[in-house]
């Protein structure tokens, strides 16, 4: 599934205080046309499959696998933690120095592990067993500013 990002510089990533979840962010950028994509853009392994516009009313946390971290720049180091699959348990709601835990209830990969994606741009898939070995790899917690890691 592609995605058209149109006009870069006239939109930003969401700090701190976005007063809303991850999925309002995306419903922003498709509502505001900085993001051009279908519902089903956002969705994963058993999570319910969006379809249509984003913007119609209908796209949902249901239908969303991600959950974004706010406060993240991309000024700040490429392999800073900017989407974790939703699995991220709830408990963990910013970028520290502690390993977050797997909420084994939730799609799209419960306690088997987690999806980052970084503000570099890469994705890497990363089992529960070695979160305490590559988590703290990712990113040095100095070297980022407050963070808040949305609900999806």
């Amino acid at each position: 599934v592609g995605a058209t990002i149109t006009d870069p510089e006239s939109w930003s990533l969401p700090e701190v205080g976005f007063p809303g979840t991850s999925t309002d962010y995306f419903i922003h950028l498709v509502t505001n046309r900085h993001l051009r994509v279908q519902a089903d853009f956002f969705h994963g392994p058993r999570v319910l499959r969006g379809s249509g516009p984003v913007d119609d009313g209908t796209f949902t946390s249901e239908h969303n696998a991600w959950r974004i971290v706010a406060g993240v720049t991309v000024d700040g180091p490429a392999t800073a933690p900017l989407l974790v699959s939703r699995n991220l348990d709830a408990s963990y709601t910013s970028l520290s120095g502690q390993v977050p835990g797997l909420d084994r209830t939730k799609a799209p990969f419960g306690d088997e592990g987690l999806v980052v994606v970084t503000v570099g741009g890469s994705a890497q898939w990363i089992p529960a067993a070695d979160l305490p070995t590559v988590w703290p790899t990712l990113y040095d917690p100095a070297t980022i500013g407050p963070t808040r890691i949305l609900p999806e």
